[in-house]
């Protein structure tokens, strides 16, 4: 938890000699470092991606007490805007240095791509996700590798350990391998095609990612069974019960309803638009949101723009994939203490259902309405904003409001009966 301390003077500030980390209150986390030899330094204690950070704002006394306040108070700011200031930093450090090295790495060529992407205005929590993948599962073989030097052996030997194991990442991967190359390309450091295209390259050696996928389905439940469980989801208290019911409303994908701001959501158009870097397309999407779920999002407190809808009281960070899970752990747990059969998916050996699984249960509620599967097909496939004509584009919106309209008065026929 963030350091809660009474807001000392400066000069009691300026009495502490002890060794030791001491929280000087008036901006959570701010602290005075104290070194055994006497040097003393500010120091943020902050939580950036649910990962404990300590960020240096200066050596006291060239540092005022007031100006570490301020510059703890402007960088907690920043952070809560999705800024980071350690990639931030890293990316800039690669963007001065590689233009200057003899030999570019892949790994200096990756935190100069992310240095430009951030100036482009691309989001800072999503870049932070793709530097994070490429450093746990491509730099171990071509980090050190001269970025010129990379092959199409190179890049299978990255990908097919895990592209038939886990095929959304290693497709992810293999984009973020390609868009990193065709970078290196454009600033000059490598010549000739990219080894990790897909399209008339990798496609011929490699399994299609949707034949690797299809015996991949989440466990879900049959669609006539959703009303039911969405009337025991209703009478459970707690924002994550309240997420996981906006996300059988929408028909969404766990992770966009999870990081879903304020910021995206239209309450006076009913629409929510999905920003380019978490649709599939990688352009932006729009959503329309049906009366529930509008009265749902209405219920909760509205926070500043670029907070999560769905955050946790203790902190205010987005909901974690577990949390969503635990909703249905803890909803079976009921149901076997009353001597109920748990939710399951009978076509998977009676798997227990999962977030995800949601969305299964709307296509096949779509199937069987044949009146909704266009509308559906729009939702489910994030259609793109910009590939698609403006006509054609307001027409799928429109049979997907119609759709998710008539899906929220199916899932809520129980609980309104």
């Amino acid at each position: 938890m963030p350091v809660v301390a009474r807001e000392l003077t400066a000069t009691e500030v300026a009495a502490i000699s002890a060794p030791g980390t001491h929280a000087v209150g008036g901006v959570t986390g701010l602290c005075l470092q104290v070194t055994a030899t006497g040097a003393r330094s500010w120091l943020l204690r902050i939580t950036v991606d649910q990962r404990r950070r300590e960020f240096g704002l200066g050596a006291l006394p060239t540092v005022t007490v007031l100006a570490a306040r301020k510059a703890a108070r402007s960088l907690r700011e920043k952070i809560g805007r999705g800024a980071d200031p350690a990639l931030q930093r890293r990316a800039a450090r690669a963007a001065r240095q590689v233009p200057t090295s003899k030999i570019v790495t892949f790994r200096a060529c990756t935190e100069a791509f992310v240095a430009a992407e951030l100036a482009s205005g691309r989001d800072a929590r999503y870049l932070g996700v793709v530097l994070r993948d490429l450093e746990r599962l491509a730099f171990p073989q071509l980090g050190h590798s001269a970025i010129g030097s990379v092959t199409t052996e190179s890049v299978l030997g990255v990908l097919t350990p895990i592209w038939t194991a886990k095929p959304a990442v290693a497709t992810k991967l293999r984009g973020n391998i390609e868009r990193v190359l065709a970078f290196a390309e454009a600033q000059g450091f490598r010549d000739g095609s990219n080894p990790a295209r897909w399209k008339g390259h990798l496609d011929g050696l490699l399994a299609s990612p949707a034949s690797v996928r299809q015996h991949g389905h989440h466990a879900s439940l049959p669609a006539d069974q959703v009303p039911h469980f969405v009337a025991e989801l209703g009478r459970m208290p707690g924002v994550a019960s309240l997420a996981v019911q906006f996300l059988i409303l929408t028909a969404a994908r766990p992770r966009d309803v999870r990081e879903m701001t304020w910021s995206e959501l239209d309450m006076e158009n009913a629409t929510w638009k999905l920003p380019a870097e978490r649709s599939r397309t990688r352009t932006p999407c729009q959503i329309p949101l049906s009366k529930p779920a509008l009265r749902l999002t209405a219920a909760l407190p509205p926070m500043g723009p670029q907070c999560p809808v769905f955050a946790t009281p203790q902190t205010g960070h987005a909901l974690s994939d577990m949390t969503l899970t635990a909703v249905l752990r803890r909803l079976n747990d009921q149901r076997r203490a009353r001597g109920l059969r748990p939710w399951t998916d009978a076509t998977q050996g009676h798997r227990a259902i999962v977030p995800a699984g949601f969305r299964e249960s709307f296509r096949s509620w779509a199937a069987q309405t044949q009146e909704h599967v266009d509308g559906a097909g729009y939702l489910l496939s994030a259609s793109s904003e910009e590939s698609t004509p403006t006509q054609e584009r307001a027409s799928g919106f429109e049979r997907a409001k119609r759709a998710l309209e008539a899906w929220a008065r199916h899932c809520r026929r129980v609980t309104e009966a």
